[in-house]
């Protein structure tokens, strides 16, 4: 009886050692280049057209910009979006800040959480637009790593 006790008490610790090391995992702040181009599944990079932009004159999007993780996550935050209602001025200040930081940064270090936080912003956007679902993964493959592979084990 002890050593099933026993057994059954490692196994508990053995648990909580993975659980911590997981959440150490998570608290570790994430590298993001913020000047990356957003890529499709196809390897075609995602493109920014500007309101003036001619789809009849420019039908390949040669003229417009590649979209990057910054701009994307720009438009997310400066755009309303239907969270905001719940959304405290604050929290909003402080993405704008975050993004202003790192707008340029190839090398900008965010916490899981300033990245989830974009992640959101760039996908409550981006859902309601005409393919932005590719955005919305290309975004993923950037800020959530993790939450992506899940995507694509399923």
């Amino acid at each position: 009886m002890r050593f099933i006790l026993l057994v059954c008490w490692v196994s508990v610790v053995l648990q909580l050692v993975d659980f911590t090391t997981a959440l150490a995992e998570e608290a570790k702040p994430a590298t993001i280049d913020m000047t990356a181009a957003l890529v499709e599944s196809d390897g075609r990079v995602i493109k920014d057209c500007p309101p003036t932009w001619d789809a009849k004159a420019d039908p390949e999007s040669k003229t417009c910009p590649p979209l990057t993780i910054a701009n994307a996550a720009n438009y997310g935050v400066s755009f309303a979006i239907e969270t905001d209602r719940q959304m405290d001025w604050r929290t909003k200040a402080s993405l704008r800040a975050v993004l202003d930081k790192y707008r340029d940064d190839s090398a900008a270090v965010l916490t899981h959480k300033q990245a989830d936080d974009l992640m959101e912003r760039i996908g409550g956007l981006y859902k309601l637009m005409q393919n932005g679902d590719k955005v919305i993964v290309a975004a993923m493959k950037i800020l959530q790593p993790a939450e992506y592979s899940k995507l694509i084990k399923d």
